[in-house]
């Protein structure tokens, strides 16, 4: 499965966005894991953590024990007012999911330097997030923290 696929992301992006961006969630979490503890389109980014591995195994623990992913999704159905605001609706959100769609299919192409860029549209989806949450958007800096600290190593492994 690649990193990111939006089932039925047309209408969703209208209709739908609070599911969507749930759904968006739960697919960051799950790449986050996969990068850390397993592979991502087959391609093994363990390495590239190198010792650091153990720490973001502790991070992600933390985030889970937490429930950083899940509560940022609880508290989406409250800020619905706020989402079109935040780009967070209709062809904006479409766009930005689209977006990671056709960079996941870059992985999915066996382009390892695809989730460079992955990562960094996930940093600006979690801005619009925080942002559209107000005071409830304070679980999202968890998530964010985490993605940075793959991200950073990631980046420095490969020179990106």
């Amino acid at each position: 499965m690649m990193p990111f696929a939006f089932a039925e992301l047309d209408r969703r992006a209208v209709e739908d966005p609070v599911s969507l961006i749930a759904d968006f969630l739960r697919q960051l979490r799950s790449l986050l894991g996969n990068i850390i503890h397993e592979t991502v389109e087959g391609i093994d980014f363990k390495e590239d953590l190198g010792e650091e591995r153990e720490l973001m195994v502790v991070a992600l623990a933390d985030a889970d024990d937490r429930g950083f992913f899940p509560r940022s999704a609880e508290a989406l159905p409250g800020a619905r007012a706020r989402l079109g605001d935040a780009g967070l609706e209709g062809r904006s959100l479409w766009a930005k999911f689209r977006f990671l769609e056709a960079l996941s299919d870059q992985i999915r192409k066996g382009i390892r330097k695809a989730l460079k860029y992955i990562l960094d549209m996930v940093n600006a989806v979690l801005g619009s997030i925080k942002s559209a949450l107000g005071a409830a958007g304070i679980v999202v800096d968890g998530v964010a923290e985490l993605k940075d600290m793959v991200k950073a190593k990631i980046d420095l492994a490969n020179d990106w």
